[in-house]
């Protein structure tokens, strides 16, 4: 049973040890807390349960990087792909999270649950679907344009969902890298004919 996002939250501000509780989450504490609320569906509705935000990008990629194996992914399908967007933020060219299959959904056949994810905004996008993987070259050096469209199996429309783990005021209340660790507003696509 899910919680409602619409529950009141607590008057009083959150107490010194549950601060510390939430400032000392390690990233894979972080990852558990997000994906415990996606897979239960009990959403983060008190502000001392939110962790804190990452101290930086390189934190937030941690954070994901957990949420990406975390073992509660597998209930969510496992790794699917990832959300790009953010374009511009933190003086990044764009951000990137990790998406799980059981999301990714086929238009016209399958339409998204609003709950399974808290679907609070919908946005027309371009979704690339890789024919093969891209491993990390052994040299360091990032892979050229025309290896990636090499690896491209197809390019399809899709209406992107976008889902949150905690409530409105909870997420409202989060400094951008607070709101961005979760996930990135993930929640799925559905996709277009190939």
């Amino acid at each position: 049973q899910a919680r409602p996002c619409s529950t009141p939250l607590p008057s009083e501000p959150p107490t010194p040890v549950m601060a510390a509780a939430a400032a000392a989450m390690t990233p894979s504490e972080a990852a558990s807390v997000f994906l415990e609320a996606w897979a239960t569906r009990e959403w983060i509705i008190d502000p001392e349960r939110y962790p804190q935000a990452p101290k930086d990008v390189a934190a937030l990629y941690e954070t994901y990087r957990e949420i990406q194996i975390h073992p509660i992914a597998a209930e969510l399908g496992g790794h699917g792909g990832y959300k790009i967007g953010a374009v511009g933020a933190l003086g990044e060219p764009c951000l990137y999270a990790p998406l799980f299959r059981n999301f990714f959904l086929e238009a016209p056949d399958q339409n998204p649950s609003a709950a399974s994810c808290q679907i609070h905004q919908v946005e027309p996008e371009f979704g690339i679907l890789m024919g093969r993987d891209l491993p990390a070259r052994a040299d360091g050096e990032p892979h050229s344009v025309e290896d990636v469209w090499a690896a491209v199996d197809s390019v399809v429309l899709c209406i992107e969902y976008c889902g949150r783990r905690a409530s409105t005021e909870v997420v409202a209340a989060q400094e951008p890298l607070g709101k961005m660790a979760d996930i990135l507003s993930a929640g799925g696509g559905v996709l277009g004919r190939r």
